[in-house]
């Protein structure tokens, strides 16, 4: 939900492309050419136009969770988003910690927005509950709604550090943040001389002013949050990172990955292109990267309202409003990150030892209008294409390795598959409504043949609202061996 704060903000905020969700409002003032993505392809041997060496330390994968985002919107209608975790017990954060734990994951970003008792003691109760279930957690400050108070923040920061579950960097307690221009760099030194290392999003007006020696030359690391999506009508690229990294230097650097982005609120109603096998393609862009890279945050485990999310829909509560979620589970994202986080860190290609097979798509066309809609029709829907998108995963060894996708009466077979993950795109056209089917055979016999039903989900030529959030689903064979 940090979209609308930065879009009534942008008189704050840097032109930095970077900033994702205020792209409308400030690409066309940067005239860096990370914004002018050009390429469609991406290779799964991608590479990095910078050649660093190997930066040193062991690299960790973090997963954003937010414990609440809330903000009434008096402007327009009166509106509130509110997304938390108020109602969460120990076992609910054993819960989801586990999941994320068993994805591969590191340590949780907890982002708090809010500095009252139940968000302190949520703080508290997900410290407990990381230390139980084994993964380690840091505290992100979401400076958008969270107070811009350097001792606040140091208070927060003190009362958490020494916790068993507290990640930390050769030894020294993380913090991080969305947003934090407010403190100043002498607000955020004061935090570093507490011995805490910093990796936040700063909002900063020139990226050269990271350089070491330049004003924000002291940050252990500075993350960037909007490099995970694309930032207008074409593929997403690593142009930004790379341009981070010119100004950071490896090891300095921390970036981002997510699937999606679509949200639909009064004042705040967009799509960002999540096209192009997005998740895929960007994993395959960080391990390339993987040389220059110790740190990368998945965005997120719970901001349903933004739709990238990869919770079950039932994990929390959803923002007031929110009408494009339930029914639409995104929890097959994160099981096929499993092999990409597996591969980023260790730096060679995980063992396949079964095929499966993980497909996304939206449920209606791009230019379909909604009858009874009154928020209208999203900026950035033009930039939608109409594609069931696949990622199939052949074994490692043994056998060939054959798919078949289906929508409505819209079909196409792939053949040759090699082992691995292997990215499909099957275009919808006027033939294309009705349900979703998804087949992988080996060596010609079937092992996955897959039909999600038509009460669960169906690709349809009709829309009282519109919804550009995607239907994840997997499966996986059915005979292994």
């Amino acid at each position: 939900m940090r979209g609308l704060y930065l879009v009534l903000a942008t008189a704050i905020l840097s032109p930095l492309h970077a900033v994702s969700v205020s792209v409308d409002v400030i690409a066309s003032q940067n005239p860096h050419p990370a914004v002018q993505v050009k390429s469609r392809a991406v290779s799964p041997n991608v590479t990095s136009s910078l050649q660093h060496r190997d930066v040193p330390g062991q690299k960790a994968v973090f997963m954003h969770v937010i414990l609440i985002f809330k903000f009434s919107l008096t402007l327009i209608n009166a509106f509130q988003f509110d997304v938390d975790v108020f109602g969460y017990t120990f076992d609910n954060w054993v819960r989801d910690l586990t999941t994320i734990k068993a994805a591969g994951i590191d340590a949780v970003a907890l982002n708090i927005g809010k500095a009252n008792d139940w968000q302190i003691d949520q703080v508290s109760t997900a410290y407990d509950a990381a230390a139980s279930v084994g993964i380690s957690t840091f505290i992100s400050f979401d400076y958008s709604s969270f107070p811009c108070d350097t001792n606040l923040t140091i208070s927060y920061f003190n009362s958490n550090k020494d916790k068993p579950a507290q990640f930390k960097v050769d030894g020294v307690p993380m913090i991080s943040s969305f947003l934090g221009l407010c403190l100043g760099t002498d607000g955020w030194q004061s935090i570093k001389n507490q011995g805490a290392y910093l990796m936040p999003f700063i909002e900063v007006s020139d990226a050269q002013d990271l350089q070491v020696g330049r004003p924000w030359g002291f940050l252990q690391h500075w993350h960037c949050w909007g490099c995970a999506w694309p930032q207008g009508n074409a593929p997403k690229t690593t142009d930004d990172d790379n341009w981070y990294l010119s100004n950071l230097g490896a090891g300095r650097f921390a970036t981002t990955v997510s699937a999606w982005l679509y949200v639909h609120y009064p004042g705040n109603n967009r799509y960002l292109r999540g096209d192009d096998h997005l998740l895929a393609t960007r994993w395959e862009q960080l391990i390339g990267l993987r040389s220059s890279l110790r740190f990368v945050e998945y965005a997120t485990w719970n901001d349903f309202g933004e739709s990238h999310y990869v919770a079950p829909t039932t994990s929390g509560n959803q923002p007031a409003g929110t009408t494009w979620v339930n029914g639409f589970p995104h929890t097959a994202w994160l099981d096929m990150s499993k092999y990409y986080i597996q591969y980023f860190k260790s730096g060679s290609a995980p063992s396949v030892t079964t095929e499966s097979v993980y497909f996304w798509l939206r449920p209606n066309p791009h230019s379909i209008q909604a009858t009874g809609d009154s928020v209208g029709q999203p900026t950035g829907w033009d930039w939608a294409r109409d594609s069931l998108y696949a990622v199939v995963f052949c074994r490692t060894t043994g056998g060939s390795c054959s798919a078949t996708l289906k929508v409505g009466n819209t079909s196409q077979s792939y053949s040759n598959l090699q082992p691995g993950p292997n990215k499909l795109e099957l275009p919808l056209d006027g033939n294309s409504f009705g349900t979703v089917t998804v087949q992988v055979f080996r060596d010609g016999g079937k092992v996955i043949d897959d039909t999600p039903s038509a009460n669960t989900f169906q690709y349809t030529n009709s829309a009282v609202t519109y919804n550009f959030n995607a239907f994840v689903g997997s499966a996986t064979a059915s005979i292994c061996g």
